[in-house]
């Protein structure tokens, strides 16, 4: 293990700007006890893992040495590039503003999640981007299908948050719902959905089967609304989808087993969405690479039908998977 306690010789760097499946250009360190501790040697890449873990441990910064700043500030900026160009190829160039501000709302959150405390000014920000994110959505005619392909699947936290809150978005216009005020309120509760849930120990979300995992994922839905309280007021309908996410139609869900029209109707659309997206995530590692994930989706939307009347709602579930296949280029008859 390499050590140092010379701050004289590092630079810190932000988490939200790295990619975590990239190949580092230089080792990175993390700070424990005013010693800088080589966690990830070049030529490695962070990993989804470790970058939820130190979401869980509130670590926003890692540390680069000096000499290496500016050739890891290239390797940043390349590797952003490169994912918005991702998003771009799939919506359009018109579209390149969209898939801009998508990934400076991944790298938001990070900031955000990665803070000891959730703020009112944390709040105010995401709630400030939301508003902008979602009047750029209302610019473009063919918004709906952008949205539902503007989406990066890495299994990290804070990227899962950011593709429901697109594809919710997506889906509540798809179903009739325009109003700036909904559509806003969707999206927050998406980014925050998820909150409690990246503040678990990653050993307990190992070990699902343990009693410390159901207990931390039964109340995880709760915890996030409380912490979202206790730091802003928010509106109603936010604090409703957070805290109703995991709840499932025929009422085998958590933490209160709401049933049917118990559940917010926008916590449908949200839960569709969210069920889909850790869906595709998950397929994805299983199946050939490709961009877009056809493959993926054609999946998971297998799986969806399985799902009607179960945990999905019947009515949302046929409407979704008939608009999902319409907007990711998928035939019906495939699923």
């Amino acid at each position: 293990m390499t050590t140092d306690t010379n701050k004289d010789n590092f630079s810190q760097v932000p988490l939200s700007k790295i990619s975590p499946n990239e190949n580092l250009p230089s080792d990175i360190y993390i700070k424990i006890a005013d010693k800088y501790i080589k966690f990830k040697p070049s030529g490695e890449p962070l990993t989804a893992e470790k970058y939820n873990l130190f979401l869980a441990r509130n670590v926003g910064f890692l540390f680069v040495e000096k000499s290496s700043l500016p050739s890891f500030i290239e390797w940043t900026q390349k590797n952003r590039n490169r994912e918005v160009q991702t998003l771009v190829d799939r919506v359009g160039e018109e579209h390149r503003e969209l898939a801009e501000a998508s990934q400076e709302m991944e790298e938001s959150v990070v900031e955000i999640f990665t803070q000891k405390e959730l703020t009112v000014e944390h709040i105010k920000q995401l709630e400030s981007d939301t508003t902008s994110f979602i009047e750029k959505t209302k610019k473009y005619k063919t918004s709906q299908e952008v949205l539902a392909n503007l989406t990066k699947f890495n299994l990290c936290v804070a990227g899962h948050s950011v593709n429901v809150g697109n594809l919710s978005v997506f889906l509540a216009m798809a179903l009739g719902q325009g109003h700036q005020y909904v559509l806003e309120n969707l999206y927050l509760g998406a980014l925050f959905h998820d909150y409690a849930r990246a503040k678990i120990d990653p050993e307990i979300l190992k070990n699902t089967d343990s009693s410390d995992y159901k207990n931390a994922m039964n109340i995880h839905p709760t915890e996030a609304v409380n912490i979202m309280k206790q730091a802003k007021k928010m509106p109603e309908p936010v604090y409703m989808i957070v805290g109703q996410h995991e709840e499932h139609h025929n009422g085998e869900g958590y933490p209160n087993k709401l049933k049917g029209d118990a559940i917010y109707s926008l916590t449908r659309i949200l839960s569709f969405c969210n069920i889909f997206e850790n869906l595709v995530s998950e397929n994805k590692q299983k199946l050939p690479n490709e961009e877009p994930p056809i493959a993926a989706y054609i999946e998971t939307l297998k799986t969806m039908k399985r799902y009607k009347g179960t945990r999905i709602n019947p009515d949302i579930c046929e409407k979704s998977i008939t608009v999902f296949c319409k907007a990711l280029g998928i035939s019906h008859k495939d699923i």
